[in-house]
C-alpha cells in the first residue's frame, strides 16, 4: 500500500450533468459508495509513536480546497489518511482470496497503522475483513530505515518469513509513470479524472506485460 500526493483534486465546478462511463470498473473504486463511507467514518487524528514522518504529517493536515489530496494504491483516493486506506485494503481483500489464509502488507506507516486496524474494522458497516485471515505487516526496505530502531528488526522484509529476498516498494516505483498526467488531472471533473487516471495505470500494466522476458 501507498500513496501519492502529488494527485491532487480540486472540488468540481459544476456536477450537473456528470457522465460516469467506468465508475468503479477499473482501478479506481466507485465514486457514491466510497463518499457514502467518508461521510459515514469519522476516525480521530492519531499521533505516530515513530518518527515524525512527512507523510504522517501531511495526511493530518488541512486542505479544505482540495476533493483529494491525492491517491492511493493497495497492490487506493486520499482524503483523511487512516479512513482511506482502510478503504482501500478491505476492497482488496474481497478480490480474488478463495483459499488465501496469510497476506504481507506492505505500508510506509505500518507501525502506526496497523495497531487498532481490526478495531476500525470491526466498528464500521463499510468495511469487512476475513476473520481467520492473518496480516503480516512489513514496511518497504526504503523507508524502514527512517525508522526507530525496533522498527526494521519488526517490519523490514528481511525479517519476516516467507517474504522472500524484496524490497516492498513495488507501488512507490509506479508512481513516476503515472505522475505524467496526475498534474493534469487537478482540474479535472471527477469522472473525466477517473477515468483518465485507470488508463494510465491500464497502459503501464500493458507496457509491462509486453515487456517481459
Amino acid at each position: 500500500m501507498d500513496g501519492n500526493f502529488k494527485a491532487e483534486h480540486l472540488y468540481d465546478r459544476w456536477t450537473d450533468g456528470q457522465v460516469w462511463l467506468m465508475d468503479g470498473l477499473g482501478f479506481m473504486v466507485s465514486w457514491s459508495p466510497y463518499h457514502e463511507y467518508l461521510a459515514a467514518s469519522h476516525y480521530p487524528i492519531e499521533r505516530s509513536s515513530c518518527n515524525n514522518h512527512k507523510a504522517v504529517n501531511q495526511v493530518n493536515s488541512s486542505h479544505a480546497h482540495l476533493e483529494a489530496t491525492g491517491i492511493g494504491a493497495t497492490l487506493w483516493t486520499f482524503r483523511k489518511g487512516r479512513v482511506n486506506m482502510d478503504y482501500s485494503l478491505a476492497n482488496a481483500l474481497q478480490y480474488n482470496m478463495q483459499g488465501v489464509c496469510r497476506v504481507i502488507s506492505f505500508y510506509d506507516m505500518n507501525c502506526s497503522y496497523m495497531r487498532k486496524l481490526r478495531q476500525r474494522v470491526g466498528n464500521n458497516d463499510f468495511l469487512n475483513f476475513p476473520k481467520d485471515l492473518e496480516i503480516v505487516p512489513g514496511i518497504g526496505i526504503w523507508h524502514v530505515h527512517g525508522h526507530q530502531p525496533q522498527c526494521f528488526s519488526r517490519y523490514a522484509p528481511l525479517y519476516i518469513e516467507g517474504a522472500g529476498w524484496i524490497d516492498g516498494e513495488v507501488i512507490e516505483t509506479l508512481w513516476s509513470i503515472l505522475n505524467i498526467v496526475s498534474g493534469s488531472t487537478r482540474r479535472m471533473s471527477s469522472p473525466h479524472r477517473q477515468e483518465l487516471l485507470d488508463f494510465q495505470m491500464n497502459d503501464s500494466n500493458y507496457m509491462k506485460m509486453i515487456r517481459m522476458g
